[in-house]
């Protein structure tokens, strides 16, 4: 194994250390204070997935870590507060797994240090007005699907999608609606033909029978349907000169949410809905409870990652996105497993 020295302060004494024995030294100097204790987390817009942000903050999981967190909300997609996190206007990213891979393609080090969602959660919805003519990702050809942002991790799959139907990108017009009531609001006006909807919003939509499920990847049957098995979504990101220079401040945010996903197991529905504002439920707050029953398959029990999930993704965005394709990405340098183990021994 390689070895990549980090010094870490634990009240007076300086200890040099192996990646390997990082997670044993981060929980013998629990007792020192994070490098800094206000950070700032950013994500695109919320989706089911991005649950244990608020549900740290709001169980107070944050706070008794000794971080004060600020919670950036950029209302588009996932590439939005990564491109903050590069030009140093946000600490760490909460979004798609993906886009961790992309940024390496382009040569910029960002590491994943936390695995929230093994599954998508989005369904491919289309309009259902539109059910006799597209009935498989092929007959999207010529049509408007709608997206989180322009190169987003949902524009992404809809061209991988496109592409494994045989379409070229420029054969689907993909379109940036937003999430949650924005992108409620173009299916209702027909200003799209489909949809990669996240729930809450694909529950009220489908309830409202305004769209059915082309590709449903909200369960791991439905992700193994999809890709051929788990494929790793929503994690915890940030620069490696961040990680290198904070290490305590990054374990105890990854503290918090391997905590926050432990009482997630645990909760009821209810419970968790409790702990969220309602402007996240898009709906009542039963349909809300019944919709994070029908979800639990997407989170990990503890944040832990898998290598061969992790390169299922980077097979299909070497499909999906040019700059992966043209790029040279060791999957391994994307994401570090230290953190995790850490808080998970605790």
């Amino acid at each position: 194994m390689l070895i990549n020295r980090r010094t870490l302060l634990a009240g007076a004494t300086v200890l040099s250390l192996t990646d390997a024995a990082l997670p044993l030294a981060a929980r013998a100097q629990i007792a020192a204070a994070p490098e800094r204790a206000n950070v700032t987390i950013g994500y695109g817009t919320f989706l089911l997935g991005l649950m244990p942000l608020p549900l740290a903050d709001n169980l107070g999981y944050f706070k008794d870590a000794g971080l004060n967190v600020t919670v950036q909300n950029f209302n588009a997609g996932g590439s939005a507060p990564v491109q903050a996190l590069l030009g140093g206007s946000t600490d760490a990213v909460f979004a798609y797994y993906d886009h961790t891979i992309e940024v390496q393609a382009q040569g910029k080090d960002v590491v994943s240090v936390v695995l929230v969602t093994r599954n998508p959660g989005w369904v491919l919805g289309v309009r259902t007005d539109l059910k006799d003519v597209i009935r498989t990702p092929a007959d999207l050809k010529g049509r408007k699907v709608g997206v989180s942002a322009l190169g987003a991790s949902s524009d992404f799959l809809v061209h991988y999608f496109a592409g494994r139907s045989g379409l070229q990108p420029r054969d689907v017009t993909t379109i940036a609606v937003g999430g949650g009531a924005t992108a409620i609001a173009a299916i209702e006006h027909k200003t799209i033909d489909a949809l990669v909807a996240f729930d809450p919003a694909y529950t009220l939509l489908a309830q409202k029978g305004l769209v059915y499920g082309l590709v449903d990847t909200r369960s791991q049957a439905g992700s193994l349907q999809a890709f051929g098995g788990n494929y790793p979504s929503t994690v915890l990101f940030v620069t490696r000169r961040f990680m290198e220079a904070n290490p305590v401040t990054v374990q105890r945010m990854v503290d918090a949410f391997v905590r926050t996903l432990r009482w997630m197991g645990k909760a009821s529905a209810t419970e968790i809905a409790d702990h969220l504002p309602d402007k996240y439920y898009l709906t009542d707050k039963p349909t809300f409870e019944r919709v994070v029953d029908a979800s639990r398959d997407m989170f990990t029990p503890e944040g832990k990652f898998d290598l061969t999930d992790l390169q299922r993704v980077a097979t299909v965005m070497k499909e999906a996105s040019p700059i992966v394709a043209a790029g040279n990405v060791d999957i391994r340098q994307t994401y570090t497993e230290r953190f995790v183990d850490a808080a998970v021994a605790s």
